[in-house]
């Protein structure tokens, strides 16, 4: 019999990194990621930040969120795709980053961290998971990031981690202090479908 896995390689991701666990969002997960409000992400919920698809009324938010997260899935090619992530301490959610594939030894990395857990440090170790997965497992050499200009913490995040320009090279951050990450779920169906070259790949 067929696994989930097996319809969808990506599922087998998970990573843990310093009490945080992730693993790319699965149908579960959506019932509760399709849940969260901007007055859920967001201290002040009329920032200038605050994601647009984030204010969208329920139920009409639970659909939308939805459905752009199964294409994502449906547009996947080796060449482009993006890796949601669900952050979880236990099984309380804390947060969601996702990891692109934005050239071919590029990923571009997007997060929130829900305002209740925010000033933590998940941030950070969420980044740093998902940088180490890049750079480590994944063949990327560069991983860059962007942020509203208002937004000073995600700034401070990238500042921690080494980004110049809004972007990270890979000598710079393995050369650097930074967490210990395990990482599971890594094959060579897994790399065939995001497109990976060596490390078992063929």
């Amino acid at each position: 019999m067929i696994t989930q896995q097996d319809l969808y390689p990506p599922f087998a991701l998970r990573m843990r990194c310093a009490g945080l666990e992730l693993n790319v969002i699965n149908d579960d997960d959506l019932l509760e990621i399709a849940a969260i409000s901007a007055a859920e992400i967001f201290v002040d919920p009329t920032c200038s930040w605050v994601f647009d698809w984030a204010t969208v009324p329920a139920p009409q938010r639970y659909r939308s969120t939805a459905a752009f997260h199964w294409s994502m899935r449906a547009s996947h090619t080796p060449e482009k795709w993006t890796l949601p992530f669900v952050v979880r301490r236990g099984a309380e959610i804390v947060g969601k980053i996702d990891l692109r594939k934005t050239g071919p030894t590029t990923g571009d990395t997007g997060s929130f961290v829900l305002a209740q857990h925010q000033g933590k440090g998940y941030a950070t170790l969420m980044r740093h998971a998902v940088v180490t997965l890049a750079f480590t497992e994944l063949t990327m050499t560069t991983a860059t990031t962007d942020w509203h200009p208002d937004n000073l913490a995600s700034a401070r995040v990238s500042e921690k981690l080494g980004y110049k320009d809004r972007s990270l090279l890979i000598d710079d951050y393995l050369a650097s202090p930074r967490p210990d990450v395990e990482i599971s779920g890594i094959s060579p169906l897994l790399l065939n479908f995001l497109g990976v070259e060596g490390l078992g790949a063929t």
